[in-house]
Order: structure tokens, then sequence, then C-alpha cells
């Protein structure tokens, strides 16, 4: 039989023990739990309601659309996903230069879903559909606003710019036939001009002297028998457009950077512009005259008979598209320092040929 004192000595061990377990068991059980995730930044929150919303109320809209519009609008919500990527790291850490091969590891994947969104109209410039993917291809260079150095807000303006003039083709044309297509065009643009607005208002500019803001009055004068009329605008914005309706023996210039021009029915009349965002427009006019001070990037050029384009030398690489018209005459800038211009008629006679049940079409040249 075990000793009293055996027994207590016992007994005090397993109560230690029992201690001890407890302990242990406690010390496990109130582990402190894992730290919250790191809140998000104030600018992507922003954003995120931006992709919730007004993108994907798009995404959905162009759906019921289909076709090439809905394929568009899922390569614009991947652009939106992948610079949603871009912002979450660069809010976490100091943004790398944009010289550096970081960065451009950084935009590569929103910069190659860019390109996918201007593939879909270039590809597709024939399609019914060009003025929606236009309106869209147009506008979506403006998420390249983090490579822009300074403040970007100008070069969003001017993509945003670009992209109204396609979309206001779409509300002209479909208004009465087809909403679904007004609204699909109107959604983005319209958050666009408003979420990258200044929190607060800029301070006002200062007036110029009364003799610096007199406007010259229009010219209009009878020469013979013809009516000369010769009006300059000059109060104009980046995002306006200029539509000149019917007109004859008239003379235009435009000053400041613009969205677009437009000369429709127009005879004998003379247009001079410094820069556009946007295109040139010239519809059934004839006789008319072009001159283009800064930069243009797009001539389109339908149903006319008798036109000269001056091109600058900022706008040497503009693209010219020309239907059902005659003796245009595109006058490029020479090389040296004393250069003319010379001139480049636009061919209009063309050869096609059908081979292996297909059409082959090439400019004819006439030599001599």
């Amino acid at each position: 039989m075990a000793h009293p004192a055996q027994m207590n000595n016992l007994t005090t061990l397993i109560k230690r023990n029992t201690s001890a377990s407890s302990l242990v068991s406690t010390t496990t059980i109130q582990n402190p739990p894992p730290p919250a995730p790191e809140p998000l930044p104030a600018s992507v929150e922003d954003f995120d309601e931006l992709i919730a919303k007004e993108v994907a109320k798009y995404v959905e809209k162009s759906a019921e659309i289909g076709d090439l519009v809905g394929e568009q609008s899922k390569a614009v919500e991947k652009c939106f996903a992948a610079q949603r990527k871009f912002l979450v790291i660069t809010t976490k850490a100091k943004k790398p230069g944009s010289s550096t091969q970081l960065f451009v590891d950084l935009v590569a994947e929103m910069q190659t879903e860019l390109t996918n969104v201007s593939n879909i109209r270039e590809n597709n410039r024939h399609s019914a559909l060009s003025n929606h993917l236009s309106t869209v291809s147009e506008g979506i260079p403006g998420l390249a606003w983090v490579t822009v150095e300074g403040k970007p807000a100008k070069y969003v303006r001017e993509m945003l710019g670009a992209a109204q003039f396609f979309g206001n083709r779409v509300i002209t044309s479909h208004k009465e036939t087809f909403p679904k297509h007004v609204e699909a065009s109107s959604i983005v643009p319209a958050r666009s001009s408003t979420s990258l607005r200044a929190k607060s208002p800029a301070p006002p500019s200062k007036s110029k002297p009364a003799h610096l803001t007199r406007k010259k009055p229009p010219k209009k004068e009878l020469d013979g028998n013809k009516w000369y009329i010769s009006l300059t605008l000059e109060d104009v914005e980046i995002n306006h457009s200029v539509f000149i309706y019917r007109c004859k023996n008239t003379t235009i210039q435009i000053k400041g950077k613009i969205n677009a021009v437009s000369l429709n029915e127009c005879v004998k009349t003379n247009a001079i512009v410094d820069n556009l965002v946007s295109s040139i427009e010239v519809i059934k006019s004839n006789n008319f005259a072009i001159q283009i001070m800064g930069k243009a990037p797009n001539l389109q050029v339908d149903q006319c008979d008798g036109g000269t384009v001056y091109v600058s030398k900022d706008s040497l690489d503009m693209e010219i598209f020309t239907s059902k018209s005659s003796a245009i005459n595109i006058n490029v800038p020479g090389a040296g320092e004393d250069w003319d211009y010379q001139e480049c008629p636009v061919p209009e006679q063309l050869k096609t040929t059908i081979k292996g049940g297909k059409l082959e079409t090439e400019i004819v040249e006439h030599a001599g």
C-alpha cells in the first residue's frame, strides 16, 4: 500500500499536468487571427464602381446588339480589368519610370487588350456597324492615360472627342429605328466625361485685354456677279465639330483644335483648319479646297468632283479615303528648306480582273 506522502506527491503531479495541458490548450485556441486584408485605395474603389456600373451596363447593352459590337465590348471589359491590375500594383508601390522595363512589363497586358479592341474595327471597316466600332476604338486609347506624364486630363478629353464624333453618327442614324444602338453608344463616354473632372473647380482664367478679344466681322462682298463670303471661327473647343452645309463661294477659317469638320453639298468652298482630333469629311461637294495647317489624322471624300487638299508636314501620316469622286488632288510638302507643294492626284481609274473566283483590283497608270 502506498505511503500517504507519495499519494500527495502523485496528486500534485496530476494537478500540474492537468494545469499545463489546459494552458497549452488555451494558448492554441487563443492564437491571434490572421491580419485583415489591406483596404483598397479610394481611387481603386472608384474604378471598381465604374466597372460594376457603367462598363457592365455597356457590355450588357452591346450584347443585346450582338455581332461585332458584342465581341468588341468583351475586349473592352478586358482592357478595364488589365488597367485595374495596373492601378492596384502602382498604388501600393512607387510607380516606376515610364522608360524602365518594369513599367513596360506592367502595361504590356493593357496594351495587348487595347490593340485587340482597335483590330476589331480595323478588320471590319466596311461593316454596317463601322461607326459603332469606331466610337469605341477611338475612345478606348484614353485608358493609356497612365503612360502620360503630368496631367493626363487633356489627353483623355481628346480621346473622348474622337469617340463622340462617331457616337454622334450612331445616334443620328439609329435614334428613330434602333434605340438600343443609341443607348450602347452613350454609356461609356457619358461616364468618362464626368469621372475625370477635378474635385475642385479650376481657377478662373484671366480675361484678355479688349483689343485682343475684338472679333473681325465676316467678309461679305460682291465681285461682279458673285458673292464672296469669309468667316473665321476662333471660339472653338476640342469637343466641338463644325458642320458646313450648302455654302457657295465661301472661305471658312477655323483656329485652334477641334474634333471634326464636315463639308456637305458645298460649291467652291474653302476651309482652313489648324488641328483636328478626328477627321475632315467632304460629301457631295464640288470644287472645294482644304488647307490643313497642323495635324489631321483622317480625310474622307465621298461623291465629290474637283477638290484640292493641302497637307502640312505634321499630317503626312494621315489616312485618305475616297469613294465615287473625281479630280481630287492632294498637295504634299516637298523636302528641303525651300520646299514647295507636290501635287499628287488620287487615282480614279481601276482595273479589276477575276482570278481563282475572286476579284483583284489595281490602279491603272498612264505612261507618257
